[in-house]
């Protein structure tokens, strides 16, 4: 009976990850060739800006930003606000494609709220970042190692 019960728990469980993932989006950036106007779904048609990227509860669960390799954000800060991930299903920022890790640098300026940090998380949680270069550089966006 109780092999029964985990049984029946454990095809529930898989049942629900896998509904999980199947809504899960990947959302992409190219500043070099990329439309605010685009979809940003596909790397065919990526949006152009961070600050077009971070609009407020756009991100779920399980989704991913990628933001082209050999791009550089200058001047622009990336808000990821209202997301609710969790470390089972985070929300993932990284780099996509060939080539040296995308620059974000909010160049010295501050952002929204005031707040310096080129990537700013508000009220959000289960956020995973990595595969970026993030600096705040006044005068320069130039990648430092």
């Amino acid at each position: 009976m109780l092999g029964a019960v985990l049984k029946k728990m454990s095809i529930a469980v898989v049942v629900c990850l896998l509904f999980a993932d199947a809504r899960a989006t990947d959302f992409y950036v190219d500043a070099d060739t990329g439309d605010d106007l685009n979809e940003g779904t596909s790397p065919d048609s990526p949006w152009r800006t961070l600050s077009n990227a971070g609009a407020a509860g756009r991100f779920s669960a399980g989704d991913r930003l990628l933001i082209k390799s050999g791009t550089e954000y200058a001047g622009q800060q990336l808000v990821i606000a209202g997301c609710r991930a969790t470390p089972e299903a985070p929300f993932t920022v990284t780099a996509y494609g060939p080539g040296p890790k995308p620059v974000l640098n909010l160049a010295g300026a501050a952002g929204a709220d005031g707040c310096l940090a080129t990537v700013y998380l508000k009220n959000s949680s289960g956020i995973e970042i990595r595969g970026l270069e993030i600096q705040n550089r006044a005068g320069s966006s130039e990648a430092t190692s």
